[in-house]
């Protein structure tokens, strides 16, 4: 479950982040003169992110420490996390499935 945890925040993060830290392929790929304040703003993103899972981790570390939970809470914990991911799981192979489904191509008459 910590693990879990650990990829769901660092997940979340990289996603809210995401569209700044793709923002650089274009201007670098094409060597336009933006590549340079793309790349600088993929940093600042990079480091914001890094402090914000380290500020995230350090409350769930000293919340982890201090609380303590019964058998019963622990599995009924696991296997909510279970089918959280399971269900995860199954939602990201359909959207993949969906994504790359091959399309008609409509035909030019004449």
């Amino acid at each position: 479950m910590r693990a879990a945890c650990a990829l769901l925040v660092v997940a979340l993060t990289t996603f809210l982040a995401r569209n700044t830290l793709l923002d650089v392929f274009d201007p670098v790929r094409l060597g336009r003169s933006d590549a340079d304040d793309a790349i600088r703003s993929a940093l600042v993103a990079i480091a914001i992110s890094a402090a914000a899972v380290f500020v995230v981790w350090t409350i769930v570390a000293v919340v982890d420490g201090r609380l303590e939970l019964s058998a019963r809470a622990l599995r009924l914990a696991n296997t909510a996390g279970l089918v959280v991911v399971a269900v995860g799981l199954v939602v990201g192979v359909l959207a993949l499935a969906l994504r790359s489904r091959p399309r008609a191509v409509p035909r030019q008459l004449g």
